[in-house]
């Protein structure tokens, strides 16, 4: 870990944390972030975040995990249901400009987005996204 990064409540066994990064609340055997990436309620088997990527509330049991290039910015939206959604940007997105806009690798808009969660009960989406968590973090040995 870079001594200018800052990490808190994260386990890991391997990898590295670049300069100038933030992780917050990570799981994952194997963690590689870049320099200036903002790593926020992520659990995988191995997480991968290019130089200035910001990853938040996403959850993969699968092998290759999460991956960002550099300049990414992942999201995952979660419903009542415990269905997800990741929505995809760069960095260097507008999200005002583009919040009418369906941008490459979405199937919907900010706006979209919005307008479906206006409503949802976000007591049940945290406890669904909780068990998500965990049953992945679980899923391997920490």
């Amino acid at each position: 870990i870079d001594e200018s990064s800052c990490v808190f409540f994260c386990k890991g066994k391997r990898g590295s944390v670049g300069a100038r990064s933030a992780m917050a609340a990570v799981q994952a055997e194997e963690i590689q972030i870049g320099d200036d990436a903002i790593v926020v309620n992520c659990a995988a088997k191995k997480i991968v975040a290019g130089k200035g990527a910001v990853l938040y509330n996403l959850v993969s049991d699968s092998e290759e995990g999460i991956v960002a290039e550099d300049g990414d910015v992942l999201v995952s939206v979660t419903d009542v249901d415990g269905k997800s959604m990741l929505l995809r940007s760069k960095i260097d997105v507008c999200g005002g400009q583009a919040w009418k806009k369906v941008l490459d690798g979405n199937t919907v808009s900010f706006e979209d987005v919005h307008k479906q969660n206006r409503e949802a009960n976000i007591t049940v989406i945290e406890q669904k996204r909780k068990e998500l968590y965990k049953k992945a973090s679980d899923s391997f040995n920490l």
